[in-house]
C-alpha cells in the first residue's frame, strides 16, 4: 500500500481517494497537495489496503475507477460494499476517465455509488440516471514555461493521426498538399501513438484524436465521444501547439481558436500552415494563451474542487 497524506491548518472538506491500476492516482497527488487547505486529500492503492494513518473520517471517499481489464480489475459490487463498510456515513463517489470507450463496464456504477462523475459529456447522457455528473480530463501542472527558449525543432510539422482509421491516409495526403515547400515533416499513424516529448520537438503539431466510437467496451448503448481527450490538456499545459481536427466541436467550450486553432476541412489547411510555420510570433501567443487557460482553468486540482463542490455544496472550495 502506499498512501499519502495533506491536512491543512485550515481544512475544510476531508476526501479519501482509492485507486485501483490507476495512471492518474500519482499526478493527482501533487495536484490534490495544491487544493489544501480547502480540501484535505488522503491516497490508498487497492483495495484490500487499510487507509493511512489518520483517514479513516472522511468527509467524502472517491474511487478512481480503472480502465476495465487492467491489472488489479475490480468488482464494483464488492467494492462498494467494502467502502461503505470502512467508511459508514460517507457520501461514495466513482470518478471514470475512460468514457465512452469502456461506458459498458461502467454502466451500473450510478446504482451502486452515490455519485458518479464521468470524463465526457455524452456518456454522462447516456447514464439515464441523475446521480452522473460531467468531470471533463485535465492536465498535470508541470511548470514548463513558454519563455524559456525551446531547443532547435527536429521537424516544423508533426502529424499525430493519418487519418479516420487504419490505413486510411486522407489526412497525411491533405496535409502534404498544404505544407509550404522546404518544411520538414513526420509522420505518426495515430495520435495516441505521439509521446508528449516526440510533439514537443515539433514546430506545430496537427493532431487527429483517433477515439474509437463503439468497440468491445461500448456496445450496449454506444455513445460516441463528445469531450477532449486528456491529451489536449496536457499539450497545451506543456507548452505544445497544436492544431487540432475538429472531431468533437465541444473542444471549443474548453479552448478558444487563437489558443488551439482547429480545422474541419482540408482546405482550411493551407492557411493554418502558412500562417503558424511562417510566423514564430502568432505560434507563441498562441501557445502561451492555451498554457496560461490550462493553469488557470484546466488542472487536475481545479476537477477535484468540482467534484467536492459538487458532492458537499460547499461554497469555501474554490470554484
Amino acid at each position: 500500500m502506499a498512501a499519502v497524506t495533506w491536512r491543512g491548518a485550515a481544512a475544510l472538506t476531508r476526501v479519501h481517494l482509492i485507486h485501483l491500476a490507476s495512471t492518474l492516482a500519482s499526478g493527482l497527488a501533487s495536484e490534490a497537495a495544491a487544493c489544501a487547505p480547502e480540501i484535505a486529500a488522503s491516497f490508498q492503492e487497492g483495495p484490500e489496503a487499510s487507509p493511512s494513518p489518520g483517514a479513516q473520517a472522511a468527509d467524502l471517499v472517491v474511487l478512481l475507477v480503472p480502465p476495465y481489464g487492467s491489472p488489479g480489475t475490480y468488482d464494483p459490487y464488492a467494492l462498494a460494499y467494502q467502502i461503505r463498510e470502512r467508511f459508514p456515513g460517507a457520501p461514495v463517489a466513482a470518478w471514470v476517465t475512460d468514457d465512452p470507450e469502456r461506458f459498458d463496464d461502467h454502466y451500473p456504477l450510478p446504482a451502486l455509488f452515490d455519485h458518479v462523475f464521468t470524463n465526457d459529456a455524452n456518456a454522462r447522457r447516456y447514464y439515464h440516471a441523475e446521480n452522473v455528473h460531467e468531470l471533463p480530463p485535465a492536465a498535470i501542472a508541470t511548470g514548463n514555461t513558454t519563455a524559456a527558449a525551446p531547443p532547435p525543432p527536429e521537424w516544423d510539422l508533426l502529424l499525430c493521426g493519418r487519418g479516420a482509421a487504419p490505413g486510411d491516409d486522407s489526412l497525411e495526403r491533405a496535409v502534404r498538399a498544404a505544407l509550404p515547400p522546404g518544411n520538414r515533416l513526420h509522420v505518426v499513424e495515430r495520435d495516441a501513438d505521439a509521446p508528449h516529448h516526440l510533439c514537443r520537438r515539433a514546430k506545430v503539431v496537427v493532431r487527429y484524436p483517433s477515439r474509437p466510437v463503439g468497440g468491445p467496451g461500448n456496445e450496449l448503448l454506444g455513445p460516441a465521444p463528445s469531450t477532449p481527450d486528456a491529451r489536449t490538456f496536457q499539450m497545451a499545459e506543456e507548452g505544445v501547439f497544436q492544431i487540432v481536427f475538429l472531431r468533437q466541436p465541444e473542444l471549443l467550450d474548453f479552448f478558444a481558436e487563437d489558443e488551439i486553432p482547429t480545422f474541419s476541412r482540408a482546405a482550411e489547411l493551407p492557411g493554418l500552415l502558412s500562417r503558424y510555420l511562417t510566423s514564430d510570433e502568432d505560434r507563441a501567443a498562441a501557445t502561451a494563451r492555451a498554457q496560461a487557460r490550462v493553469r488557470r482553468e484546466h488542472l487536475w486540482r481545479h476537477r477535484l474542487q468540482t467534484l467536492v463542490r459538487t458532492v458537499t455544496g460547499n461554497p469555501e472550495v474554490p470554484a
